[in-house]
């Protein structure tokens, strides 16, 4: 918790499962559908968000986030504001293959994108430098003074971790050392004074029901 009085607490979602996330394959801009479950553990947030005094609602262009952002808002008038900063990394080729077979067909691309994935992207894909350098404008964003409040995102892997990297003044290309579930809550508090604070990191539903923050 910060010290200082919160100027603009950040609520980041990862969408929920899809169904590239139970059958382990890699879910970039291929937009593949939430499970039955995904969909529910969001509904199960909304019973939650609903409580808080939310004052903008961001999220991803692509459909597994923007249906979770449009259930977390339910029929309250909140601005629901897309913004392509926070979409997924762009696998490239891998985008839709499991996880298995990528290590076996292209074992030397698959090797270099492991070891370094700030530099190697994977075949006609992003490198993670590349999309902390389209995600960069937003954490911009959250750290200008005028902006107060409660925002809630939704958005996915790569980029809140990405996020809640800078947050702590960690590298980004450190991100491979995090890893969070679908349909997980992260906070990053941006204070008055001082440098962000990262609040609560991959929470599910189970843990943090009753939080108002």
């Amino acid at each position: 918790m910060s010290l200082s009085p919160v100027r603009l607490r950040v609520c980041l979602f990862r969408h929920g499962e899809t169904w590239h996330n139970r059958e382990r394959r890699y879910s970039g801009l291929r937009d593949a559908a939430l499970t039955p479950e995904g969909e529910w553990a969001f509904r199960r947030w909304r019973d939650v968000v609903r409580r808080w005094p939310v004052s903008m609602i961001w999220t991803s262009p692509l459909r597994r986030a923007v249906t979770c952002a449009r259930i977390l808002r339910g029929p309250d008038p909140i601005p629901l504001v897309w913004s392509s900063t926070l979409i997924e990394m762009d696998f490239g080729r891998w985008d839709g293959c499991s996880w298995e077979e990528i290590p076996v067909l292209e074992r030397e691309s698959w090797q270099r994108w492991v070891q370094d994935p700030w530099t190697y992207s994977p075949p006609g894909g992003e490198t993670l430098a590349d999309v902390a350098r389209r995600l960069h404008p937003f954490w911009v964003l959250l750290q200008d003074p005028c902006h107060r409040g409660l925002w809630v995102v939704v958005s996915h892997l790569a980029p809140i971790k990405i996020l809640l990297l800078w947050a702590m003044a960690v590298p980004p290309d450190r991100s491979f050392r995090l890893f969070l579930n679908p349909g997980s809550l992260s906070v990053i508090a941006f204070p008055e004074d001082g440098p962000p604070v990262v609040e609560a990191l991959n929470c599910p539903y189970s843990v943090v029901g009753g939080l108002h923050p």
